[in-house]
């Protein structure tokens, strides 16, 4: 059995469990918040909150870790641990100090930000006292830059399960206590301090360690075209909601919210498995292996496909209950919305690896045409269709950035594609998923009730069963790779399930 794909594959199980945990937590939260929250409106305001924390993230934060990421595990394939630890030390500097600049900045400018976003400065208190949370994110980027650099993964899922876990207990409890939009922020705190200091406890060996300096120059000079791409990623996930906000109001982006935000957290998981190849191929590259590299990537396309695209379909058959569910009656309307993003997201499992290719070989301006092509046809489409469907046309538009995005990624690697992806298992989980989805489809529509939502879901994953194992999808080589990850004392479950599957 190939270390390397168990290596691999017991990375992604890390940052999985760190992506459902994140989910969980985040459905949690969401549902009391949706409920809790006096208004659809108020809602409204903290998704515009939280999208002003995401701008002053992106632009302020220089994308630096993603180049501290790159050039500390570059540099130890290279076999220069004393090199990188001096890119983790600049890392650390430059961290620090953005993060006094950019909490200094949200407190002072707090009333004017609160003007811009609501109309008024009543809201200002809420800007002051996300001031401090940005401190904590700011540094933890670096931190856990640092980490991913070094491959760390189980500690950085700890990390996130933890905080994730106080971030949900700590933001309901403050909702209860009828604390509203002041109560999700200190709950935000919590979790990104504890985050904070969890991350450096984990790399504090390499913290004693610490000394020496890496060229600004260099770290700025590869995630210059980041930044840019970084800040029209930003763009690519808010600018369907400005559009709905500016256009047909902070009603109409209430109901929006929940189908947007549910897609969010099942679309992290082929997300996980490009993060856990990353660092890998990025060492591959400093070894001058490209074959490597397109073995780690075809690999990778193939199971995030069999994985990604059940869960993308299965979304699209119960988006009514997820909704009813997941936000309460008074946001059903915005299921068709979420069918419509769901359905799109599928090729997700393939754009993360291919974007993860090409950040590892340093082609990074391919982000900024592509995602600047995506976000020009989603503005166009939802000027055209928001004003007259509302939620479905900011979906239809989403759905377009999403397409239009990951084909033109597809253009630039055009030479290496056939190599990179392994489009036949892309295909058939496509045909399986979308059979699967029927039979839920029709299962939720004869026996309807949100709390049998776990029922379909089930329901779902048995059929998607049946049909791996009627065509016959899983071979002996995928076997191999399950019985070789799980702990010992799960290889006898995992050996009869494999059979099961392949037999």
């Amino acid at each position: 059995m190939n270390a390397e794909k168990v290596r691999l594959a017991r990375s992604a199980i890390y940052l999985a469990a760190q992506n459902v945990v994140s989910t969980i937590s985040g459905i949690l939260y969401f549902a009391f918040a949706a409920r809790l929250l006096p208004t659809i409106a108020d809602l409204g305001e903290v998704s515009a909150i939280t999208m002003f924390s995401g701008l002053l993230l992106t632009v302020m934060i220089l994308a630096l870790p993603s180049a501290v990421s790159k050039y500390y595990s570059e540099l130890l394939g290279k076999n220069l641990p004393s090199d990188a630890i001096g890119v983790a030390y600049t890392g650390f500097k430059i961290g620090t100090l953005l993060a006094l600049v950019g909490g200094g900045s949200c407190f002072l400018f707090a009333p004017i930000i609160s003007l811009m976003l609501f109309g008024s400065e009543a809201e200002a208190f809420f800007f002051r006292l996300l001031a401090l949370d940005v401190v904590a994110v700011f540094i933890s980027q670096f931190s856990s830059s640092v980490l991913y650099g070094s491959q760390r993964f189980k500690e950085l899922s700890v990390s996130s399960i933890i905080s994730n876990s106080i971030r949900t207990a700590a933001t309901i409890s403050f909702l209860l206590l009828g604390f509203g939009i002041t109560g999700i922020i200190l709950g935000w705190i919590i979790a990104d301090f504890l985050y904070l200091c969890l991350s450096l406890l984990f790399c504090r060996d390499l913290i004693r360690k610490m000394h020496g300096s890496f060229p600004l120059s260099t770290l700025l000079k590869y995630s210059t075209p980041i930044y840019g791409s970084n800040i029209l990623s930003y763009l690519q996930s808010t600018i369907d909601r400005y559009i709905v906000l500016g256009l047909v109001g902070a009603q109409v982006l209430g109901i929006y919210s929940p189908a947007t935000t549910a897609v969010l957290y099942i679309s992290s998981l082929p997300g996980a498995l490009a993060s856990a190849i990353f660092p890998r191929a990025s060492g591959l590259f400093g070894k001058g292996d490209m074959r490597g590299i397109m073995r780690t990537t075809n690999v990778a396309s193939r199971y995030s496909a069999i994985i990604y695209s059940p869960m993308a379909f299965g979304l699209v058959a119960t988006a009514l209950p997820t909704i009813d569910l997941f936000a309460g009656s008074r946001y059903i309307e915005g299921a068709p919305a979420l069918a419509i993003m769901a359905a799109a997201s599928v090729v997700l499992s393939l754009h993360h690896v291919v974007s993860t290719y090409i950040a590892s070989i340093g082609r990074t301006f391919a982000f900024f045409v592509s995602q600047a092509t995506a976000i020009l046809a989603c503005s166009f489409v939802s000027i055209l269709f928001i004003p007259q469907f509302g939620a479905i046309g900011a979906a239809i538009g989403r759905s377009a950035l999403i397409l239009v995005n990951f084909l033109t990624m597809l253009i630039y690697v055009k030479s290496e594609i056939h190599d990179l992806i392994d489009w036949r298992s892309f295909f058939t989980s496509l045909v399986t998923s979308s059979i699967m989805s029927l039979f839920v489809y029709i299962f939720v529509w004869e026996f309807y009730s949100k709390y049998l939502l776990p029922v379909y879901i089930l329901v779902g994953f048995i059929v998607y069963l049946i049909i791996l194992k009627a065509l016959k999808i899983m071979n002996n080589s995928d076997l191999e790779l399950l019985i070789a990850f799980v702990p010992q004392h799960l290889k006898g479950i995992a050996y009869r399930f494999g059979r099961f599957l392949t037999s």
